[in-house]
């Protein structure tokens, strides 16, 4: 067919698009398609033979690579001397790289320019078979007249840059190369592994994970329907779950520290062919091959640091233990029970409890504690309140929130000073007439005159607005709970729970699609008004914060309330000396939650009492631009 082609007109100097000609392409299919080309257009396939094949990157960084190295990288001998015997270059020069440079593109810049970029992007044939491990064909190279000091293009980098150049372990002569890859094989057969492998850092468990102990042992001791109770068996659930991935983790780690099938047959091959590269070292040394060193004395390389990851060891698994804790920054002992007594107050609907331990000094001495608090699960007071439908406890956690919001303000006055630059200042960047201007704050205040006070009161900067609208993980409220079957009717009763409440009128289009298969492929339906089967939402719909509860449930009394505390919220800090504005502010992300949910009657209700959606800013803009016009035509 070759030659059927070939009597019909075809060329093997033809190239494609890419300028890759017919004779690159039949180099890399082996020596008797490649001779039928060369016998049937000799003259055409030596005009090609020399050509280079430039990428389509960026033309001052082209990738060039000529026909024999296409037939090196598939390791064909016999396609190797049939291209040497056609006239093909073992050691490309400039010329040839520049006729090919121009076929394609204009150069723009000078001489020494293209010069350099030829030596700095180009690597020569030897290394491209050094690096195929064909130590053969490198021989083969060097009896063609290949150069036995050849440089590689990081090698002409380090000699054309004027400073010290970072030796990233690659700037190699012919000889540092065939010695780099003995290096790498000898490595191989000793530890079975390739030069990625070991340098790879091992971050996988070592040890196997401490397994998690029974719920008993951790859930003892708390009342079931308490707080405690709740958040540790939340913790529980996250722990079984982290220590299977992590067994998981572990089992995987242990596999790859065996030996894969077929090492030994690889140590065999790579002995084999170690001793071909030590023959190779020895016949380069022979015929004068030198190091870069050597061959550069002048050019200072500046060794590159490698770290030894071989020792790296991972701390010891250490049992689970859950954590009833608060993020606060000067906890005691005595402060993290009274903010689980809170935590707990909020849970029952114990409002008084909830003012004692926070508008004034409590216990020994006690400050107030901070009610803009979250828990490591990003609860809050309010949160925990509204989600047991404690709506009485949570507009009064914003009231107090309001109360201890004290925003920090700057006391006293600002003085400023200007100063010229000293002469040893190392900022002036030597010039001697620099003048900076410094600023201080000259506070009046000299004394706390009731240091008492200060002590007993408790300050936050956390608006209640900001504390509406905080992230949780409130889907962990109605996902199943896998510590207890019975802890959910225990958690949420049937007088005024939060589950309760919504159980029995959870949303069917709320089910993930995965689920309703499920269902009906085990012939379950939907007729019979019961507690939902709770499943793990999926992450693209799971609610992240309370607006997106009441949107996600489809409540319109949750979201009237949420949004009616916002308001009051807003117009509390617009009565501040804090210029703001008067209109709650529905946050956006919510606003599109609902949205891609579909709750049409909750956007209505939204965009009414917000304005959510609307560009009031935009509108206000307008209308005053129009106001003014008016008064400019009166």
């Amino acid at each position: 067919m070759t030659k059927v082609l070939i009597s019909l007109g075809a060329s093997p100097a033809q190239a494609d698009v890419g300028h890759v000609t017919a004779l690159h392409y039949f180099a890399t299919h082996g020596v008797d398609v490649l001779s039928a080309m060369i016998s049937a257009d000799r003259p055409a396939a030596q005009r090609a033979v020399g050509h280079l094949s430039m990428s389509d990157d960026y033309q001052y960084n082209p990738t060039a690579k000529s026909a024999i190295q296409s037939a090196i990288e598939h390791k064909d001998a016999a396609s190797v001397d049939a291209l040497l015997e056609l006239g093909s270059k073992p050691q490309v020069d400039f010329a040839t790289y520049m006729t090919s440079y121009k076929s394609k593109w204009t150069p723009k810049e000078t001489t020494a320019r293209n010069e350099n970029q030829f030596r700095n992007n180009y690597q020569q044939p030897v290394f491209t078979a050094v690096h195929c491990e064909v130590p053969s064909m490198v021989i083969k190279l060097l009896d063609a007249g290949a150069e036995v000091n050849s440089l590689n293009a990081e090698a002409w980098k380090a000699i054309n840059m004027s400073r010290l150049y970072s030796n990233n372990g690659m700037t190699h002569s012919l000889l540092d190369a065939v010695r780099a890859k003995i290096e790498q094989l000898r490595a191989f057969i000793l530890t079975g592994k390739t030069e990625g492998d070991r340098h790879r850092i091992d971050y996988s468990q070592q040890f196997p994970p401490v397994q998690v102990q029974a719920d008993a042992n951790y859930l003892q001791g708390y009342d079931l329907e308490s707080y405690a109770y709740w958040s540790t068996s939340k913790q529980l659930q996250q722990a079984r779950v982290e220590y299977e991935r992590n067994l998981k983790t572990y089992e995987e780690w242990k596999t790859s520290r065996k030996e894969p099938n077929g090492t030994v047959e690889k140590k065999s091959a790579v002995t084999s062919l170690l001793a071909d590269f030590e023959a190779l070292e020895t016949e380069i040394v022979k015929r004068d091959g030198k190091t870069f060193k050597e061959l550069h004395p002048s050019v200072k390389l500046r060794e590159q640091q490698r770290y030894d990851y071989h020792g790296y060891q991972p701390g010891l698994p250490q049992p689970w233990e859950p954590r009833l804790n608060f993020q606060m920054p000067d906890l005691t002992d005595v402060r993290r029970a009274g903010y689980l007594k809170l935590f707990q107050a909020c849970w029952d609907a114990d409002l008084s409890t909830v003012k004692e331990l926070t508008l004034a000094v409590w216990g020994e001495k006690e400050s107030p504690l901070k009610i803009a608090v979250q828990d490591f699960s990003n609860f809050s007071p309010f949160s925990i309140a509204v989600l047991r439908n404690h709506r009485d406890v949570a507009k009064a956690v914003l009231e107090i929130a309001h109360a201890q919001w004290a925003p920090e303000a700057k006391v006293g006055q600002t003085k400023h000073s200007v100063q010229q630059a000293s002469e040893d200042d190392s900022s002036s960047d030597g010039h001697e007439d620099a003048i900076y201007v410094y600023s201080e704050i000259v506070d009046d205040r000299f004394t706390v005159e009731n240091i008492g006070e200060v002590q007993s009161q408790v300050k936050s900067n956390v608006t209640p607005l900001q504390l509406i609208s905080w992230p949780c993980p409130v889907s962990r409220f109605f996902e199943d709970d896998d510590v207890a079957t019975t802890t959910r009717t225990r958690f949420f009763g049937a007088s005024a729970s939060f589950y309760n409440r919504y159980g029995r009128n959870y949303p069917r289009r709320a089910r993930g699609p995965k689920r309703i298969l499920k269902d009906a492929a085990n012939g379950r339906t939907y007729h019979v008004e019961s507690a939902p089967t709770q499943e793990h939402l999926e992450e693209v719909i799971k609610p992240g914060n309370l607006f997106q509860l009441a949107v996600y449930l489809d409540d319109l009394e949750l979201l009237h309330f949420l949004i009616a505390m916002g308001e009051d919220c807003t117009l509390q800090k617009a009565d501040t000396d804090e210029a703001t504005s008067t209109f709650f502010h529905f946050d956006e992300q919510d606003f599109l939650y609902a949205i891609q949910l579909g709750r049409v009657q909750l956007l209505k209700e939204i965009i009414e009492r917000t304005g959510a959606g609307i560009p009031l800013d935009d509108l206000v803009n307008t209308v005053a631009i129009n106001q003014v016009n008016r008064v400019v035509l009166l």
